[in-house]
């Protein structure tokens, strides 16, 4: 099997067929396609097991899971394909040779440099008119292309499933940005993604799709694992994550959301490393444990974080006592 394809679903009957559909009319045709019904209520059983019956390839699950992350991964461990990708039940690929080109395009590449391949993508209508192109870049990408900007839409790429599998898959935890998470652990050690300049995936704009109903959360989700990867957001005037935080929210968030993270940033790049110089002199003189050591910069950085008043107070003992 050259490529695993997981849908996720939930209550999405309206538009489920129109994703199936975009899939197994492909010119592709070495494929699978896992559909996982977290379930549904509506009539997305009633069509999942319809296409099920007249095509062999698709597999059809029914089961409770903890939200779309947890049902992704579920895919993941049924996936046998040597690539592996999924698509939202409401979105759907662009057209009927997008996945043959992706393909071909991978196969030439060294799996031990690129672990995955993507193409462009569009905005469609809930009736499923074109809206607008997704600005995707429009080269091969490495984990740095990540900390300014979503370089690529998700379902316009196709990954290595055994990389997928190496970094443990998706996060289960994370309900937004499971995406952009997974591919800066995929990237991470100096791999890359291919750029093929075709279009591959449309993205539906409804009014139930995470992309509109949790924009802001999106955002300030998006930028807190940037920060987690990055050590900070970059360039502020050339963020996308942050140009999307202020679009979506009011000035006072804005300016809250940075006076905190300006302070995170001093505790864990200024505050942190002054203390644990500061520990490490005091502990080599009392002990030589690296526990006792351990314990206290730990200590310490907690009580930080919890009590920005504490900052300046800090300062001064620091300079007081070394």
């Amino acid at each position: 099997m050259q490529l695993s394809i997981v849908i996720p679903t939930y209550n999405q009957g309206q538009f489920i067929a129109d994703c199936i559909e975009s899939i197994v009319n492909q010119s592709f045709k070495d494929l699978e396609v896992i559909i996982q019904d977290s379930m549904s209520s509506d009539e997305t059983e009633r069509i999942c097991k319809e296409y099920a019956k007249r095509d062999s390839r698709i597999q059809y699950f029914r089961e409770k899971d903890s939200g779309q992350s947890d049902a992704i991964n579920r895919g993941l461990k049924r996936s046998t394909g040597k690539y592996w990708t999924w698509i939202c039940s409401d979105d759907r690929f662009s057209n009927l040779t997008c996945l043959e080109k992706l393909v071909q395009a991978i196969e030439t590449k060294n799996p031990k440099e690129y672990v995955g391949v993507f193409g462009k993508a569009a905005f469609i209508s809930e009736a499923g008119d074109f809206v607008g192109n997704y600005q995707s870049l429009s080269k091969d990408l490495v984990v740095q292309d990540f900390q300014l900007t979503w370089p690529l839409s998700q379902p316009s790429s196709i990954l290595v499933c055994e990389r997928v599998k190496q970094v443990g898959g998706v996060v289960e935890s994370l309900h937004l940005g499971m995406d952009l998470d997974l591919f800066l652990k995929m990237l991470t050690g100096n791999y890359k993604f291919l750029f093929v300049d075709h279009l591959v995936a449309d993205v539906r704009m409804q009014d139930n799709s995470k992309s509109i109903k949790y924009r802001k959360a999106t955002a300030l989700n998006a930028l807190s694992l940037v920060i987690a990867y990055f050590g900070s957001i970059g360039d502020l005037k050339n963020s996308d994550y942050f140009k999307e935080l202020t679009y979506t929210s009011d000035t006072a968030e804005v300016r809250k959301y940075l006076s905190d993270y300006k302070f995170r940033y001093k505790i864990k790049f200024w505050i942190v490393p002054y203390f644990e110089k500061w520990v490490t002199i005091k502990t080599n003189l009392i002990s030589k444990g690296k526990l006792l050591k351990q314990r206290i910069v730990n200590k310490v950085a907690s009580i930080l974080v919890r009590f920005p008043k504490v900052y300046n107070l800090v300062r001064r003992i620091y300079k007081g006592l070394i």
